[in-house]
């Protein structure tokens, strides 16, 4: 089996994949002084994962090549930036596209434990460790050398072709593999997802400071967030998609995967859907034109009083909900890294503000 033998077995479960070697990453001193200069907050796990990023052997001894895949997961529903205003209006709270489905960790571990199994098969006397993004790996550095795509000036993983909603997942391997070429860069003079941040987090291209981020203090840290920049937060209660959302590149694999009306089938091949109680989007197509109308599914979830769609929560109802309701409907999603708690504290935050 060669490497074009390995993306195919590799391609039956994500969309992209590259391959590139066992090295030190190349942006790892930039890492470094981001943590030296505290930018990473609360994170103290990023500072404990630091030598196993510097160095891959320590995860895997003998390790010499990455083989690095990536997993689409946008859907056809609104952009954020679209529907801000009104979901203002109507005292809703953004959850970020990412965190609406299974828990993408448990779907790709399960992909790669698949993948990983057959490899084994093939070839007995080699090592492979799949790797999520709770591994330490410095996994962006990795899949822009493995072709997958460009850092962008976000600091998200950008693909011509997919954009930047992806899932990253690494199998690292003591096989000695044919490496792809970097990615270039295509993010040109665009600034757009640097003005968007209503917080100021991008402080320069490719360098956003956690403290000032949305996501960070809706998901990493269950402290109250300053008030002067909590005024900014919008209607982000977890998570932020702003600048991801006005990028060219996102804008432009929409208009290519969902106006064809493939969007629900390659959905659910992704293997990311299947809870009963998140609202799947409908999709349909206006005269083959290639709009797409979108609808909310806004049922009440039977047992309690919590509205939940597939792209918010009602504040109001979400203060409300007595916490152990909480954690049993967030169960098995990403929203389960902030904790109930958090989400309730984060709703009230997002109603004053109002």
């Amino acid at each position: 089996m060669n490497e074009q033998n390995i993306k195919n077995l590799v391609l039956q479960h994500f969309d992209l994949v590259g391959i590139t070697s066992v090295i030190k990453p190349p942006s790892i001193d930039i890492y470094e002084n981001w943590l030296k200069n505290s930018e990473h907050g609360s994170m103290q796990y990023l500072h404990r994962h630091f030598d196993k990023k510097k160095n891959p052997e320590l995860l895997l001894k003998g390790a010499s090549s990455w083989v690095v895949a990536a997993l689409y997961y946008d859907n056809p529903e609104p952009l954020s930036i679209d529907i801000m205003e009104e979901l203002k209006a109507n005292g809703l709270g953004w959850i970020s596209r990412y965190a609406r489905l299974n828990d993408y960790h448990k779907v790709i571990e399960e992909k790669l434990n698949k993948i990983i199994s057959e490899l084994s098969k093939i070839f007995p006397d080699e090592k492979f460790l799949g790797c999520v993004d709770i591994k330490a790996v410095l996994e962006r550095d990795t899949a822009e050398r493995a072709g997958i795509g460009w850092i962008g000036k976000n600091t998200c993983v950008i693909n011509q072709n997919l954009g930047s909603f992806i899932f990253l997942a690494e199998i690292l391997t003591t096989m000695k593999l044919a490496q792809d070429k970097p990615a270039l860069d295509h993010c040109g003079t665009c600034s757009r997802c640097i003005d968007v941040c209503p917080t100021g987090a991008i402080v320069e291209p490719k360098h956003v400071d956690a403290r000032l981020c949305i996501s960070y203090w809706t998901i990493e840290n269950d402290k109250l967030p300053p008030e002067e920049l909590s005024w900014n937060f919008k209607q982000n209660l977890f998570g932020c998609d702003l600048c991801q959302d006005v990028c060219p590149w996102n804008k432009k694999a929409r208009r290519v995967r969902f106006g064809f009306g493939q969007a629900a089938e390659a959905f659910e091949k992704s293997g990311l859907v299947g809870r009963e109680d998140v609202a799947v989007f409908n999709v349909s197509l206006k005269g083959g034109s290639g709009e797409i109308l979108y609808k909310h599914d806004s049922n009440k979830i039977q047992g309690d009083n919590l509205k939940k769609s597939f792209s918010y929560f009602d504040l109001r109802e979400l203060i409300d909900i007595p916490v152990e309701v909480l954690k049993e409907k967030i169960a098995g999603t990403a929203m389960e890294r902030a904790g109930a708690e958090h989400l309730k504290q984060t709703a009230k935050v997002l109603l004053e503000r109002v």
